[in-house]
């Protein structure tokens, strides 16, 4: 009753325990314990795990308070009490579970004692073992030696054989109750008890006939103990405030010393396993190293999905595998796999608001990493400043740059350490900032490149102390002496320059090359950092996977690694000439987009992208995906946010904090995986298996048969794929797949057999092989044949005529039987979905709140960047700079340039000039008579004309255009054009659109509205290069339309310049006033009709 009664208060305590300030025992970045966990959401019968076993084909049983559960890495299979189903499991709440090791799982329960027969998948109940309908205390039950087992019913021992289902009562010469506790047996196969008074130990030998002869006493005050186990040779007992050990040898009890400070913690059983000690308790879960002393407790953490759930432990079981899995009150299961031990995760949530104690920084986005001296390591975020934390992922310090002077937010790009300790911060819209230990905070001014600010993607120190900075705009060298930043952006060919300027990386190789990662490939400098090469996806017959390259490393034996938008590719020079290969050809690796590249002390490759972290073997070409459940902080990680420290450590930032991995101990392996038919169908009858050595038997006559297999694998089960083939039938294996079932047809007499394979998917290496048996008789005897010829005789001619309506209802049945099964599979799986969705409703109900929370939050941040227009929905002029700019950008490649005289080593670089440049057309509207209308018809009809019309153009705009709202009384409208009749054609469907429609809030306030529009072309003059930016077109293109609605009104012009003026004369007059600048000629315009002249 007392461990019923704690585990009761600490099952309804447990959330309020997770806070408590006990968890400030142990340093947070201990804490490093994550499980996988399953909840009645995954299939499981209830949350409260009493007992754990495994059988010989590796399924995992679970005991719970409402069921049994069987798993086999993927689904479990839930076994209910059902009362009108003699063969359904017995009894409904259950206690404990014992795997003999001949087919039988023995399940103990408050109600009495039964087995399941894993071959042929039934329950039973020995019979007249204890009186029907009884109700016993805990019942408790443990292996003795050889076919027997200890039952412990109440306050009774039994001795129970099973094989031959004989059970013997044992009179001992003391009693059970007052709190008597039963666990088993020690390695010399004694029995121990537990008492209030102290310990009882005997022998199996030690019991003459049905009487206990002989026995060994401890005494010592227990009472406060609750459970026991034998473990190293030890007696580790269980008490509400620590562990207790118990020598035989020496006769000798020890306290264990688990908690440092006093506290309420009751211990459950001790178990060992992966070199560990392991305790459940009301308080979490109590590890220690068995060649350490200090043990460490680790709690539920409701910040983080992949940890502890509840405090309330109940039992732990380590399987075949070495899995630990743990027993919880009321949190379902929990799996511990030991890879994870290696997989750390720094700057969890739960570890930041811990540190902060600010809920602003409750998520770190890694931008960066870097060491500096004392393999410190510093890590930049997105949104939330800089942290320096030690080897061991303690937090040392953070850095708020929105507090660091001349710096205006969190946003830091990347960090660096350089060779004199000064810490340099590169930021997305502030430059870089220098911390020196003596002079403090530097902010480099380089708002002065190129006039306006500019993006620090990363700072790189070489060999030589020279400092590079990647940015938006190219590459630049810091000169500290005249505290410049020097362009090298010479040294590059000049058609990269019009494809990208954005620099990813900058990596020193060690023949002192500089490999420097863009977005129009990988360009190479030499020591005196000129040009060398250039990498890029359109040079054959070198190409890479992309033009975009993320990230690059160079691995141990000299090859570059670039990870790019499209793939991994390795560089290589073999035999005095460059190698690229691309592994595309590896399935889990083609087409996935890479952020980071790593190259371990191994050789071995680790790619980090948007669907996970990968590792690739470059020897065998073998991929392993690292599974997330491992401690992965997501499967989305950053470019550049990579590295790998002195010890060989990698470190891989994302979007939710930072894993540090250790890859000399991390070995990803699968184990052979069971392959078990779990289902034999035939005609929609499930047909018991007898015996595994003997085939199934029916006739033939049935139809249709169904195979259902399991694949039991407890770590990896969601990535086996399977195959079958039968050589009676076809020596062709049947495709690769992560279904189960298997459906056959028709079969005629004889014997088959089945055989299956098992593998990782996407690996050619087979994992292990099956083969079932099974045989169709024939269902014909002599007397039936006699029977047929004198049918066919008689009945010759009617069989004649209703041959085709009999061939037709064979065919109708076969349908019917197949969808009855399917029917039937549909049922079961919307009847576990309905039960699903129930436990799922209360807490869609919480996400939901959240989710308006954080739309509400987003979309205040949206309207106060003033990106969307509130009124029509539309884009505003600040949002569309930058899709302008890039379309200006991509136009301009495609322009005929003159050609490169540089000769590039071993390549060619084509000039391509096209035969038709596109062009891009820009058309500002200006509504007539604006301000009158405001005046005379009030802001509430002004504002419903504006949406109106709004909607009108956004439908006659084509699906690439872009329509802005530009001022209050005028959109912008840009898109590319091939024809110049294409524009025209463009203002006059606008024009007649405001003229013809009538606007206004309803049918007796509307009104006509007129337009005066301006439209431009780029390029603006056709015989050159254009060399304005696009607000100078904008500018001229709207002053254009407010002269036209002021001289004419209600139609519209389209500009060009005159072609004796080059582009830069209207650029030198200004263009504020189009009616000065077009009375000096300077534009050839074609108008609307309504305009008298076009040359006026």
């Amino acid at each position: 009753m007392k461990k019923i009664f704690l585990m009761l208060f600490f099952c309804l305590s447990g959330t309020a325990l997770s806070f408590s300030k006990t968890t400030k025992e142990m340093p947070l970045f201990e804490n490093n314990f994550r499980v996988v966990n399953y909840f009645s959401e995954q299939g499981l019968s209830q949350s409260v795990v009493t007992s754990i076993a495994q059988d010989d084909q590796g399924y995992l049983w679970i005991a719970t308070g409402s069921g049994l559960n069987r798993f086999d890495g993927l689904n479990f299979t839930v076994f209910n009490h059902d009362p009108d189903d003699k063969n359904s499991l017995p009894y409904q709440t259950l206690t404990s579970l014992y795997y003999d090791g001949h087919h039988k799982l023995w399940i103990a329960s408050n109600n009495g004692l039964s087995y399941f027969d894993t071959v042929k998948g039934r329950f039973h109940t020995p019979e007249n073992l204890f009186p029907p309908g009884k109700q016993f205390g805990p019942f408790q039950l443990a292996k003795a030696r050889g076919d027997f087992i200890w039952l412990r019913p109440t306050n009774e021992l039994f001795l129970f054989n099973t094989v031959t289902m004989i059970k013997k009562k044992i009179d001992l010469p003391f009693s059970l109750k007052n709190g008597a506790i039963f666990f088993g047996t020690d390695e010399a196969g004694n029995i121990w008890l537990l008492k209030n008074d102290g310990l009882i130990t005997f022998n199996i030998d030690d019991v003459q006939g049905n009487t206990l002869k002989r026995y060994e006493m401890i005494s010592r005050d227990l009472s406060n103990c609750l459970d026991l186990s034998f473990v190293d040779k030890v007696v580790w007992i269980s008490c509400d405030d620590d562990m207790l050990k118990y020598y035989p040898e020496k006769k000798q009890f020890i306290r264990e010393g688990v908690l440092k400070i006093k506290q309420n913690v009751s211990f459950q059983k001790l178990y060992s396993g992966n070199g560990k000690y392991w305790i459940p308790s009301s308080h979490g879960l109590w590890v220690r190293d068995k060649s350490a002393k200090n043990w460490k407790n680790f709690i539920a953490n409701p910040l983080l999905k992949n940890t502890l759930q509840i405090n309330t432990l109940n039992n732990i079981f380590v399987d075949r595998n070495s899995l630990v899995w743990i027993g919880t009150f009321g949190a379902g299961l929990s799996m511990w796999d030991p890879k994870s031990q290696y997989i750390h995760y720094y700057l969890n949530p739960f570890q930041l608001s811990e540190y902060s104690r600010n809920t602003l920084f409750w998520k770190a986005d890694v931008t960066d990493i870097a060491f500096d001296a004392k393999e410190n390591l510093w890590v930049s975020t997105r949104s939330a400043g800089v942290y320096q934390l030690n080897s061991a992922g303690k937090i040392l310090q953070h850095i708020d740059t929105s507090k660091v002077k001349g710096l205006q937010s969190n946003d830091v790009t990347s960090v660096y350490v350089d060779k004199s300790d000064r810490l340099w911060l590169s930021t997305l819209y502030e430059g870089v900032f220098i911390k020196d230990r003596n002079k403090g905070w530097q902010h480099l001014q380089i708002r002065n490149i190129s006039g306006s600010n500019f993006t620090v993607v990363r700072v790189f120190e070489d060999s030589r102390g020279r400092v590079f900075l990647s940015t938006f705009k190219g590459l630049f060298l810091y000169e500290e002496s005249t505290n410049k930043l020097i362009s090298l952006m010479d040294a590059f060919p000049d058609k990269f320059k019009k494809l990208s300027l954005r620099i990813s990386k900058v990596l020193e190789a060690s023949d002192g090359y500089y490999w420097i990662a863009t977005d129009a490939g990988v360009v190479v400098l030499d020591h005196d950092l000129n040009y060398f090469a250039w990498f890029n996806s359109h040079e054959a017959p070198l190409p890479l996977s992309h033009n975009e390259a993320n990230d690059i490393v160079e691995d141990k034996f000299g090859n570059i690694w670039v990870a790019t938008a499209s793939g991994v590719d390795r560089i290589s020079y073999i035999e005095h000439k460059w190698v690229v290969q691309n592994y595309n050809n590896i399935d889990l690796l083609k087409g996935q987009s890479f952020f980071i590249v790593v190259a371990d002390k191994k050789g071995l490759i680790w790619l980090g992208g948007v669907n996970g972290l990968y590792q690739l073997d470059p020897t065998s070409e073998e991929v392993n995906i690292i599974p997330q459940k491992y401690g992965l902080q997501g499967v989305e990680f950053n470019s550049n946010a990579g590295a790998i420290d002195s010890k060989g450590w990698l470190y891989f930032g994302g979007v939710n904090g930072l894993n540090v991995i250790e890859p000399e101990k991390l070995t990803i392996n699968y184990p052979a995986s069971s392959i078990v038919n779990s289902k034999f169908i035939v005609d929609g009858k499930k047909v018991e298996k007898t015996d595994s050595a003997i085939p199934i038997t029916f006739d033939d006559n049935s139809k249709y048969i169904q195979l259902k297999f399991d694949v039991v694998d407890l770590a990896n089960a969601e990535n086996i794929e399977l195959r079958m083939r039968i050589p009676e039938i076809s020596d062709r294996w049947s495709p690769w797949t992560v279904e189960r079932f298997f459906n056959l047809f028709d079969l005629t007499p004889g014997l088959y057999h089945v055989e299956l394979q098992s593998r990782v998917a996407g690996k050619s290496n087979i994992l292990n092989s099956a083969q079932i048996s099974f045989q169709v008789n024939s269902s014909t005897t002599l007397a039936d044949y006699f029977f047929w010829i004198i049918s066919i005789a008689v009945a010759a001619l009617v069989m004649f005529f209703i041959r085709w309506q009999y061939q037709k209802w064979i065919e109708q049945k076969l349908s019917l039987i197949n969808e009855q099964i399917r029917l039937t599979d549909e049922i079961a799986y919307f009847r576990k979905r309905n039960n699903e969705h129930k436990s799922e409703n209360s807490q869609l109900l919480d996400e939901l709140s959240s989710v308006f929370k954080d739309k509400d939050l987003l979309e205040r941040q949206l309207h106060d960047l003033h990106l969307v227009d509130k009124q029509t929905g539309l884009h505003t002029r600040d949002f569309i700079k930058y899709s302008i700019d890039n379309a200006i950008r991509q136009l301009t490649t495609m322009l005929p340039e003159s050609s490169d005289n540089g000769q590039l080593p071993q390549k060619h670089i084509p000039q391509y000039i096209p035969q038709h440049i596109p062009q891009l057309q820009f058309l500002i509207i200006k509504l007539d008579g604006f301000e009158k209308l405001r005046l005379q018809g009030g802001q509430f009809l002004l504002n419903q004309i504006i949406i109106q019309i709004a909607a009108e153009m956004k439908n006659i705009s084509g699906a690439a255009d872009e329509l802005v709202r530009w001022n209050q009384d005028s959109f912008l409208l840009y898109a590319r054009a091939d024809k110049d009749q294409t524009l025209q054609a463009l203002c006059e469907k606008l024009c007649t659109i405001l003229r013809q429609g009538e606007f206004g809030p309803s049918s007796s306030e509307q009104i006509a509205m007129t337009c005066s529009i301006a439209a431009l072309r780029f390029p603006f003059v056709e015989t050159e290069t254009l060399e304005v930016d696009w607000p100078k077109l904008i500018e001229l293109t709207e002053s254009a339309a407010n002269w036209w609605s002021e001289t004419y009104g209600d139609g519209w012009l389209i500009i060009s310049a005159r072609q004796k003026h080059n582009n830069r004369v209207f650029v030198e007059q200004g263009i504020s006033n189009f009616g000065e600048i077009f009375e000096k000629e300077l534009f050839d315009i074609k108008t609307s009709s309504n305009e008298p002249d076009n040359n006026s």
